[in-house]
């Protein structure tokens, strides 16, 4: 959920996470104007249903209700989160409007202040029996270093707070554009860093093929770590960007019927190719579908998606990360191709 700012509208509202507790409580964070809110909400119900998830009928037990009944269903559609943060913002309606209009789109971003903006934390609750918005300390936060992770000296590493960026492509920079040194590059970054298990997958697997040597492993190549510009926690990386074909960024994008079939067998060799070549280093690709095979602007071809998740459609998901998953993922992407 988002609204685009202009000059004619704001605030600039985006969803960010949502967590409930049996109807008890719930906490819901959403971007507000470029600052992040995170607003605690608890029931003083003592005599809800565990088992039904609802509690009482003061402000903040609706809104819990709200975001359980939400999560529940196992989707929160646009429209209840905007409820829910709308009915916060009218209440804390002062507090909101000390926060000014977003940055405007020219300016420079950097990518420390995208992942971690300023955050002010509010209790919803109803006080003397009329709802209210109050500012609150932050909880206090550890994370875990590198989580065990050797990082290879010989990889360049760069601090969150030096990497501008150039375009978001995906959350609030945890995929974007970025250029360093005159150079551009793909970036993946997460908050909590390599707690995030499949960020800390894809980097290990990209740096053990940095590793090999192999020149013939068609995956972007990783060109350096993230770190975090305070702690130095390493909560990302930086790789090769490839730019993207005349037919379309990725194979799910392409209309197999536009492309000829010599290009369609190139294509076809060079998955084949890297595949086994990734076999050979003891690396699996794991999450084998047409959106992780990119093709640049040479009409190569590139495998990306080495953090794990969902292939579904695209092979057997208990055979994920083995060789039997791999081969069926080929496969069913060689029949995409129309090749045997």
């Amino acid at each position: 959920m988002s609204t685009t700012p202009d000059e004619e509208q704001y605030p600039w509202i985006v969803l960010v996470a949502i967590h409930t507790g049996w109807g008890e409580a719930a906490d819901i964070e959403f971007d507000y104007n470029d600052k992040r809110i995170s607003v605690y909400l608890v029931s003083t119900d003592k005599f809800g249903s565990m088992s039904k998830g609802h509690h009482g009928v003061l402000a903040e037990d609706q809104l819990i209700n709200k975001l359980t009944d939400a999560l529940n269903s196992g989707h929160v559609d646009d429209e209840v989160a905007y409820e829910v943060i709308t009915a916060i913002t009218d209440v804390g309606k002062e507090f909101f409007a000390t926060i000014p209009p977003p940055a405007t789109s020219s300016e420079q971003r950097i990518l420390h202040e995208l992942l971690y903006p300023e955050t002010f934390y509010l209790s919803f609750k109803t006080v003397d029996g009329k709802p209210t918005v109050t500012q609150v300390d932050a909880p206090e936060q550890t994370w875990n270093a590198n989580l065990d992770f050797q990082v290879d000296n010989d990889i360049p590493l760069y601090s969150s707070q030096e990497i501008p960026v150039a375009k978001v492509l995906l959350g609030h920079g945890n995929i974007a554009r970025v250029v360093i040194g005159g150079q551009t590059m793909l970036c993946k970054a997460q908050e909590t860093g390599l707690e995030r298990t499949s960020l800390k997958r894809e980097i290990s697997t990209l740096q053990t093929i940095h590793n090999s040597g192999s020149e013939s492993i068609r995956v972007p190549k990783l060109l350096g770590y993230i770190k975090h510009a305070l702690d130095g926690r390493i909560i990302g990386f930086v790789r090769e960007w490839i730019p993207s074909s005349s037919f379309g960024e990725n194979l799910r994008d392409i209309k197999v019927a536009e492309v000829t079939r010599e290009l369609r067998e190139k294509w076809a060799t060079q998955i084949r190719q890297t595949i086994d070549e990734l076999h050979k280093i003891g690396v699996f690709w794991g999450c084998g579908k047409p959106s992780n095979i990119f093709i640049d602007d040479h009409n190569d071809l590139w495998l990306i998606g080495f953090g794990g998740g969902s292939i579904e459609g695209w092979g057997d998901e208990e055979s994920t990360g083995t060789l039997a998953g791999d081969k069926r993922a080929l496969e069913k992407i060689l029949n995409r191709l129309e090749v045997e």
